[in-house]
């Protein structure tokens, strides 16, 4: 069994072994060679790559690279490596990247792995996860919104090689993913907990909104967040992928204040700004909310005859490889 650093229940990250070299060998693509590695691998430079990844371990060196780990074999998958010193990284940043072999692709693993590697990251210290993509590599960009990353400018490097530079902040004890069939318990645990919009189980069942339904709606797309604080579910966000709207945002009243309802709402937003120009949401006139969703940009436009409010939100940059319906969580294969 091998030491696993990270799992969300369905990827883990562990310790990169000099028996992964002839998976890595067999999933190495064009693409990989391309995006990642820079040139074809060979026996000899693999397992020359693995045995520096384990000297890095050992000497708490500036490089933890892991393997992406799947199902009940432990099944290479990828790997995902983070590099707290390099070019153009400040005190406290770490650089992200990935790389999928193709049979993997196309699941959504990689912004898991990026999720998983970035906790990592905040436990050790950084404040800050960069990733650099090539602007060409438009599902590697999608992968880093997907993953609660920001571009912040386009760079170029010493080398020559132009890169848009994506950027988020970390905080340690404090991770958001995304959620499986496993978190449905802590949802309706969170749901029913708040003080503003109130629902109790009885009410939510009367309004269609059960633990099968929500069960469902995963089942068809990646569309519910968890957020954790120090490993405990402490707020959650859900998206209508066909409606076009953030169905449900909350957090626990004991952990207001922290920005996870931020942070939610920036994954939610990203995952659906890549389906539609125009999103949309409607909440409690009353509540604290409405001051909260005009922080984040969203424009109220009606009241509603029920007490609440719609708000909408325009994409206000291109969307980013617009996918089509049957391409539901697609992964770029790598990014720096």
């Amino acid at each position: 069994m091998r030491n696993h650093i990270l799992s969300d229940g369905t990827v883990a990250l562990s310790l990169l072994r000099l028996d992964d070299a002839s998976a890595h060998l067999a999933g190495e693509d064009t693409q990989l060679v391309r995006w990642l590695n820079g040139g074809p691998g060979t026996r000899e430079s693999v397992e020359a790559y693995l045995v520096h990844c384990a000297q890095q371990w050992e000497a708490d060196g500036p490089l933890r690279a892991f393997g992406i780990r799947f199902g009940a074999e432990e099944t290479l998958a990828g790997t995902v490596d983070l590099r707290f010193e390099g070019e153009g990284l400040e005190l406290g940043q770490v650089n992200v990247a990935y790389g999928l072999y193709p049979a993997w692709r196309g699941r959504g693993l990689a912004t898991r792995a990026v999720d998983l590697a970035c906790r990592y990251a905040a436990d050790q210290g950084a404040i800050c996860a960069v990733m650099k993509a090539e602007p060409e590599n438009e599902a590697s960009a999608r992968v880093a919104l997907r993953a609660g990353f920001t571009l912040v400018r386009r760079i170029r490097e010493q080398s020559g090689t132009v890169y848009d530079r994506y950027e988020r902040p970390l905080v340690k004890g404090l991770a958001v993913r995304i959620a499986g069939e496993a978190d449905i318990d802590a949802v309706f645990d969170i749901r029913t907990s708040v003080r503003e919009n109130h629902l109790s189980h009885e009410q939510l069942t009367e309004l269609g909104i059960t633990k099968e339904s929500v069960k469902e709606a995963l089942a068809a797309s990646p569309c519910l967040w968890i957020a954790e604080v120090e490993g405990q579910a402490a707020g959650f966000a859900m998206a209508d992928t066909e409606a076009g709207s953030v169905f449900a945002c909350f957090i626990r009243p004991q952990f207001e204040g922290r920005g996870l309802g931020r942070m939610l709402m920036q994954r939610a937003e990203a995952f659906l700004f890549e389906r539609h120009a125009t999103v949309w949401l409607t909440t409690d006139t009353s509540s604290r909310a409405p001051s909260f969703y005009r922080r984040l940009g969203w424009t109220a436009l009606r009241d509603l005859p029920d007490g609440s409010t719609h708000f909408e939100k325009q994409r206000t940059t291109p969307a980013v490889g617009k996918m089509h319906a049957d391409e539901a969580d697609i992964d770029e294969p790598h990014v720096r």
